[in-house]
């Protein structure tokens, strides 16, 4: 497969015979813009005649503010497979040389200015763009906001059975596009446009078709336009290098194997050819051993009659009397030792003869080493007339296999558990997989998950499709990932835990195939109620979510620019002030932003707001706001903590209940893979819990500060369960492994293989996928 030397979605076109185009869905759709294409990225670009930084961005004109469905746009539109869809190579490389007069006035007299106006730049991300709203219209609306002009706009076709589905109904022909990116060319008024219309609604003329959508806007901060395009370059290279070398690879090992079945077939002839050559001359040696020599037998000795006939040493004519008894007693013994003259027979009594032997000799081996040991020994046998007395010995019982005792100072890194040391070490750990495999056996009885119900067509971005084959870790599909930062990050950090599990496995992994998703909300819906996906957390209120298999998140594995390595926070945690409780300060303690959860996250800060006991504070994500801002080890110098739940759930939990500290925390809706260990009262409680508007909040915790043996209670409680137990790295490798051997017996069994039918009608077999050393 070719690299490709531009990308026709994100590169700009500086063809002006076709300016006068413009953009026209209708007439898109009767050409089938979107019916039977595979989904793929477009990028808007329009043309301009004044461009405000004489750069490399285009402005918006006064003609195509007034008519935004007349505005010059040309949209590329090429149907491409899949895994094409984001081949590119420079974003800036003119492919006709007819352009270059009219690119070389927007570019930047030198490098240094192209730097500087790139570092200018912002991009705002649009994550959901009204029904049929089309890209100048969405230029037209964010004019007004950028002064100093907009830049590229890049935005995501919906699917297309989504649009086939609506068309099927009877539904807007047009073309309807899901989120994307724009680019402005001050970041400073990207940054207040954010600020100034996400939340709001649209307005405009009044009957205006957009006049009541709303904005759902957000600046990325440090995000370039060329993120865009940049990773997504250095992939498709990498998978042009993965391919050539799998086409090396496969058409060796096709070759070896042609020519194994070509020797195999050539032993199976010889075997044939000597098996037929020993056959004739058994037959031959038979024959003649037949046929024998007649001869008169002589009178025996004590009788008889001449005229005996024998053949073979058989009494042929025989008469009565003593030569009777006599010739059939040598005919009988003749006849018991004739098998021994085969040779092939008297083969086959020696080796039995050798394997009785041995046999035996392993057998007293054996019941003597039973006799020292105290158990298996031979009864003795007493002569007492004509009876034998037997007096049997009573067997010594098996001394029972010690117990394996879990100890988090030598333990908490220790990957290499067997099944049956987790099971002792973390009997509880594994509720959410069991409450999974009950639902799937309720919903589909004996019936397997198979391949149609873990595909991720029904998804947006933020998922991965992967495989265990032969203890080797592959990535068969991944969907956006790449399009935030973050959201890299996690799925790195999930193969990383999966990849732990599988090499630090002292037993074998079983082959699977499974489905990811590592964005906040999946959006699961009922339309598709065989459906089923791993995630971080499901909503217990809500019953479509008992469909997901809840996994360890990603922070089990590393925080980056918060906590780093887990493992590492927890021993940092331990070793903050001792892990003494009373030498912590006897306040409560809460960083975050009120930008997720506002409702919940603004009632915790009214009701701590002005109290001695309180240290809870809310941070801007864009806010340096040193005085405000702590580390996540900084949260266990404090005896008590809040936890809220943000977008979803919250990774902070973890990190809180290794402090050794009381946690307050409200109601929860979303459960991760442990929170079921929660315990609100009684001896073995480990948090408190109060309600959803704090309203309850100051007399607890006042209670707590009266009565400081039982916070310390609690926080030991929490210590020892969570942070030296349950939360620990092994735990959390025993569970994937459960996960990977309960997964097994549930669904289906993979193949790695994908069979490719070449224009010649050849069969071509590929890997499917890459492997995880490939990916990362």
């Amino acid at each position: 497969m070719s690299v490709r030397k531009r990308n026709e979605f994100l590169e700009g076109d500086s063809d002006d015979d076709d300016a006068g185009n413009g953009y026209d869905s209708e007439d898109e759709e009767g050409r089938g813009g979107i019916g039977g294409r595979v989904n793929k990225r477009r990028k808007v670009e329009e043309e301009s005649g004044e461009d405000s930084d004489g750069g490399s961005f285009h402005s918006f004109d006064e003609h195509e503010d007034a008519h935004p469905e007349e505005s010059v746009v040309r949209v590329r539109n090429t149907a491409v497979p899949e895994e094409q869809r984001f081949e590119l190579g420079s974003d800036f490389e003119d492919e006709d040389p007819s352009s270059t007069a009219t690119t070389a006035k927007k570019r930047p007299k030198s490098v240094a200015a192209a730097e500087k106006a790139t570092r200018k730049s912002g991009v705002l991300y649009i994550s959901r763009v009204p029904p049929f709203m089309k890209p100048q219209t969405l230029r037209h609306f964010l004019a007004p906001h950028a002064s100093k002009g907009l830049g590229r706009i890049f935005l995501t076709p919906e699917e297309h059975h989504q649009h086939s589905a609506r068309v099927k109904r009877g539904g807007n022909k047009k073309k309807s596009f899901t989120d994307g990116w724009v680019e402005f060319t001050s970041k400073t008024e990207a940054k207040n446009a954010a600020q100034l219309l996400n939340g709001n609604i649209m307005g405009g003329k009044k009957g205006g078709f957009y006049r009541d959508d709303m904005w759902n806007v957000k600046y990325l901060s440090g995000f370039k336009w060329k993120d865009l395009t940049e990773q997504i370059a250095n992939e498709n290279a990498e998978r042009v290098a993965r391919l050539r070398d799998e086409v090396r690879r496969t058409r060796k090992e096709n070759k070896a194997f042609v020519e194994n079945v070509e020797r195999g077939k050539m032993v199976e002839g010889i075997v044939r050819k000597r098996a037929a050559k020993v056959g004739r001359d058994e037959a031959v040696v038979e024959e003649k051993q037949r046929g024998g020599r007649k001869f008169e037998q002589r009178k025996a000795e004590g009788g008889g009659v001449k005229g005996q006939t024998v053949e073979q040493g058989r009494v042929l004519n025989t008469s009565s009397g003593a030569t009777d008894k006599a010739a059939m007693a040598s005919a009988t013994n003749t006849d018991m030792w004739r098998p021994l003259r085969s040779r092939r027979n008297l083969v086959i009594l020696v080796a039995l003869v050798v394997v009785g032997y041995i046999s035996f000799g392993q057998l007293r081996s054996s019941t003597q080493i039973g006799g020292r040991l105290g158990y298996g020994k031979v009864p003795a046998v007493v002569d007492a007339g004509v009876e034998e007395v037997v007096k049997a010995q009573t067997p010594t019982p098996t001394p029972p296999v010690e117990r394996y005792n879990f100890n988090a100072t030598t333990d908490r890194d220790n990957h290499s558990l067997t099944q049956a040391q987790c099971d002792t070490a973390f009997p509880l750990l594994y509720h959410e997989i069991d409450r999974a495999k009950e639902y799937w056996k309720k919903q589909q009885g004996e019936k397997k998950i198979g391949p149609e119900q873990i595909d991720l067509k029904w998804s947006g971005d933020g998922g991965m499709m992967g495989m265990i084959y032969n203890q080797q870790l592959y990535i068969t599909h991944s969907r956006g990932l790449n399009h935030f930062g973050h959201w890299k990050e996690r799925s790195h950090a999930t193969l990383h835990n999966i990849q732990r599990a599988i090499l630090s496995s002292p037993e074998p992994i079983p082959d699977i195939e499974f489905a990811i998703k590592i964005n906040d909300v999946i959006n699961l819906t009922p339309h598709n109620p065989s459906i089923t996906v791993w995630a971080f957390s499901r909503n217990i209120h809500d019953p479509i979510m008992d469909r997901v298999w809840v996994i360890p998140d990603f922070n089990f594995w590393a925080y980056p620019r918060v906590a780093g390595a887990y493992g590492d926070f927890q021993r940092q945690a331990i070793a903050l002030q001792g892990d003494d409780f009373s030498a912590k300060r006897d306040k409560l303690v809460w960083r975050g932003t009120v930008d997720f959860n506002a409702e919940l996250r603004g009632q915790l800060i009214a009701q701590t707001e002005g109290k001695s006991w309180s240290d809870v504070k809310k941070v801007h994500e864009d806010d340096a706001g040193a005085d405000a801002r702590i580390s996540m080890p900084d949260h266990c110098r404090y005896k008590f903590a809040v936890h809220t739940e943000g977008t979803t759930w919250s990774g902070r939990l973890k990190y809180l209940m290794s402090c050794h500290s009381a946690i307050f925390i409200h109601h929860l809706s979303w459960y991760t893979h442990l929170y079921h260990l929660l315990n609100p009262e009684g001896p073995e409680q480990n948090y408190v819990q109060v309600e959803n508007n704090w309203a309850d909040l100051p007399g607890k915790m006042e209670e707590l500060i009266a009565d400081p043996a039982k916070a310390k209670r609690i926080a030991d409680n929490a210590a020892s369960q969570f942070r030296d137990q349950y939360f620990t790295p092994a735990a959390q490798t025993c569970y994937w492994r459960k996960l990977f051997k309960v997964w097994r017996e549930i669904s289906f069994e993979p193949s790695p293989w994908n069979d490719t039918k070449m224009a010649d009608g050849t069969v071509e077999r590929k890997v499917k996928g890459m492997t995880y050393e490939e990916y990362v």
